[in-house]
């Protein structure tokens, strides 16, 4: 576990980087241990899909993220919410939706404030919440899975941005996220569902497409520090 951890992190961090062999000798000389420990480590990597298994060169990082597996994981994504809109309709109670209000509320706030940390933490709150207010266990499980599968694709040489930081790339992006969400509360409030699909798909596509463009401003940069 010790072994997996620091990997890991040295993984996210790109002190490891892409497509960069992960030799089980060498490891086992610098972690003072034998190849077992290092060989399990690097499954355990595998399954959160920071390494693969490449012909002939054995476990690497796996490589840069791709802008074609990004729009997968939004069309993924939003394909499943809109599965869930008349659930939530049916089962989001008054004190959740209180709750999402006053995430909205902290959002703005924190973006007056410059406050990124809190900005993410309470939008992170809001999806939560609309997420598992749909009351399905294996929708919210596969959204869950989603979300989770941020941190294993959107570090590698896109200065360890998150996947939720290019949907909400440039701070209009970040004000106008923060609308679309008071439009989806909104509707919720009232309980009226052709208003909340709207929102809902107005969002949705909105964040794929900042997403898209977030992600080619990123390489764009990235490829500007290389060459120079």
């Amino acid at each position: 576990e010790s072994i997996y951890e620091q990997l890991r992190q040295a993984i996210l961090s790109g002190a490891i980087g892409p497509n960069e062999r992960l030799v089980e000798t060498t490891y086992a000389e610098i972690f003072h241990v034998s190849r077992t420990p290092i060989r399990e480590a690097i499954r355990m990597l595998e399954q959160d899909e920071l390494v693969i298994y490449e012909p002939r060169k054995g476990a690497v990082v796996r490589p840069q993220l791709s802008e074609r597996e990004m729009e997968e994981v939004y069309t993924i994504r939003a394909a499943l919410q809109m599965l869930t809109v008349e659930e939530v309709i049916q089962n989001i109670t008054e004190t959740e939706i209180t709750q999402m209000n006053e995430s909205n509320s902290t959002c703005l706030k924190a973006l007056e404030s410059d406050d990124s940390d809190a900005f993410f933490y309470h939008l992170d709150m809001f999806n939560d919440i609309l997420i598992r207010s749909s009351r399905m266990p294996l929708v919210i499980k596969l959204l869950n899975q989603i979300e989770q599968y941020n941190p294993s694709t959107a570090f590698l040489n896109l200065g360890h941005t998150h996947l939720r930081e290019f949907a909400t790339y440039g701070e209009s992006r970040r004000y106008e996220a923060v609308k679309e969400h008071m439009a989806i509360a909104a509707a919720l409030e009232v309980r009226d569902l052709e208003q909340f699909k709207s929102a809902m798909l107005i969002h949705l596509t909105n964040v794929k497409e900042a997403a898209l463009r977030g992600y080619r401003e990123r390489q764009k940069l990235t490829s500007h520090a290389a060459i120079s």
